[in-house]
């Protein structure tokens, strides 16, 4: 990935300023140690900053991933098919809003 890649994930995935804390908050707590808590943490904040920009692909696209691991681990209310199901309408979203990959790095 090119440094200008890097910088317009970091940096430019929304221009709601309430959502871009939200989405460092998600990201402090999904950085921390992995457990049911810190995901589910994660995810709500997550959720709250897309509901601010719901034009995010990276919004839409984490919460894809997060709802895959609400599957693979059984951190969800959902049966597993309707978990996935949410993470793929998730990633469909975000792949409809940009659809530009990102090389994954060398």
């Amino acid at each position: 990935m090119i440094e200008g890649e890097q910088a317009r994930l970091r940096y430019t995935m929304t221009p709601n300023v309430e959502a871009w804390s939200l989405w460092i908050q998600g990201l402090n707590h999904y950085r921390g140690p992995m457990s049911k808590e810190s995901h589910l943490q994660s995810r709500r904040c997550w959720e709250r900053a897309l509901a601010l920009d719901l034009g995010s692909a990276t919004l839409n696209a984490t919460l894809g991933f997060m709802r895959f691991g609400d599957a693979r681990h059984g951190w969800t209310d959902d049966d597993r098919e309707t978990a996935l199901s949410k993470a793929d309408a998730y990633v469909k979203r975000a792949l409809s809003i940009d659809p530009t990959p990102i090389a994954a790095p060398a």
